[in-house]
């Protein structure tokens, strides 16, 4: 490594490796960090030497400097923002409030924040994620100017189930419909949640639909089976009746 920085003094991450592999060749104090400070000075955007300075600068106790680099480093790099995520949820017993009030995580950073939080198996903050999660996704389905909100109303439907918030995936499932009404995804999307949850009449309505659209859809005649046992026969007719008059 050595040999390659005097092959080209101006390679930042040089610097940065030799630093990581000092403990080696018993190199005096303070040489990782002078190491570190000039892949930092080479390249001040890299999010890998942010990162690393970062990480220096806790160990130094300069808190207003590792929150600094660590904020220039969290959204330009989706790996350096999940080291970032674990080592705070190692560190620190209120990751995700940190990382929501300093970082101002967005829907990317907030799904990489509780798979991670789920990996490390923590549940409490994990929950704190989705909460936020659903609503950042919420926010952004209803903004005029999304061309993808349908779909962000069905990712956030899916945050609010995992947290038990029933009204707001029925509001979410609901909008998406109202956004996207000849969706096939979104309908047999609502249509399926409206029949897990005893809504037969409503469930029909959708689920005939996509019938229609696809009648070999293969989870199709499955959830229109359970749909038939689960409602009168006369709300069937009736919603069926309703149904093909409407389209």
């Amino acid at each position: 490594m050595r040999r390659a920085i005097e092959l080209n003094p101006l390679e930042a991450h040089a610097y940065l490796y030799l630093s990581e592999l000092a403990f080696l060749s018993g190199a005096p104090d303070g040489f990782e960090r002078a190491c570190v400070a000039q892949s930092l000075t080479l390249r001040p955007y890299d999010a890998n030497i942010l990162f690393a300075a970062g990480r220096d600068a806790r160990l130094d106790g300069d808190v207003e400097e590792w929150i600094k680099l660590w904020k220039q480093a969290f959204h330009r790099d989706a790996s350096v923002q999940a080291q970032i995520i674990r080592q705070l949820a190692e560190w620190t017993p209120a990751p995700v409030e940190i990382i929501a009030q300093v970082f101002d995580p967005d829907v990317a950073a907030l799904e990489r924040l509780t798979e991670i939080l789920e990996g490390m198996e923590l549940p409490d903050d994990q929950r704190k994620a989705l909460t936020l999660l659903s609503a950042k996704l919420f926010e952004r389905a209803g903004e005029s100017d999304n061309r993808n909100r349908a779909q962000d109303w069905l990712a956030a439907a899916a945050t609010f189930g995992k947290i038990g918030e029933t009204e707001r995936v029925a509001e979410c499932l609901e909008n998406a419909y109202q956004a996207a009404p000849t969706n096939f995804v979104v309908r047999l999307a609502y249509g399926k949640w409206l029949l897990r949850n005893a809504r037969t009449s409503d469930a029909s309505r959708h689920l005939e639909w996509c019938h229609r659209m696809r009648p070999d859809h293969p989870n199709l005649n499955d959830l229109l089976s359970e749909l038939n046992r689960s409602a009168p026969p006369r709300e069937i007719q009736q919603t069926s009746a309703e149904t093909r008059g409407r389209f």
